[in-house]
């Protein structure tokens, strides 16, 4: 098959997709063009594709294109901190001290903190450990909760105690 017959067959079934396409991507522009793009990829592929299969593609990978959010348009911003320098002694110092600032420090006050917290662990109950150490590894509070097998409200009440916990031990 050549691309001018795959054009001629996308063509014709674009026509009965894009209703379709277009309800599912609520009027988003990207979204439509990503359904229409999937949906020539599959006619690549094998241009008998039922209709349904190419509805079903189309829409997982919609919704997969907009919880990715590689649209330029889309509103997620990341701001960067920029530092420039010509050369100047003073500002190199600066960017470099900005750089480093408390990231390493040395042995002793590296075991004097690691000590410190496991005082501090030790001070709590077993629930209230075990959500410091969960959030310490970057759990979110769904998996902690299901972990711990306690409602919301206990959860919250064992979250709330560790607050003062925390600055009671390090006087805060």
């Amino acid at each position: 098959m050549n691309t001018q017959q795959l054009h001629e067959i996308y063509e014709q079934r674009i026509e009965s997709l894009m209703p379709y396409i277009r309800h599912k991507a609520w009027g988003q522009e990207d979204l439509i063009q990503e359904g229409c793009v999937v949906i020539y990829e599959m006619l690549m592929k094998d241009p008998e594709t039922p209709n349904s299969f190419l509805r079903n593609d189309a829409r997982s990978r919609m919704r997969s294109f907009r919880q990715r959010g590689k649209s330029l348009d889309n509103g997620k911003k990341r701001e960067f901190v920029v530092y420039r320098y010509d050369n100047d002694e003073k500002n190199y110092e600066n960017l470099f001290a900005e750089i480093f600032r408390n990231r390493r420090l040395p042995l002793d006050h590296q075991v004097a903190d690691k000590v410190d917290f496991e005082k501090f662990l030790n001070s709590l109950s077993a629930a209230e450990r075990i959500i410091v150490r969960c959030k310490l590894e970057g759990w979110f509070d769904l998996k902690v909760k299901k972990k711990l097998r306690v409602c919301w409200e206990n959860y919250y009440a064992l979250k709330r105690g560790i607050r003062p916990k925390i600055f009671e031990f390090y006087n805060v």
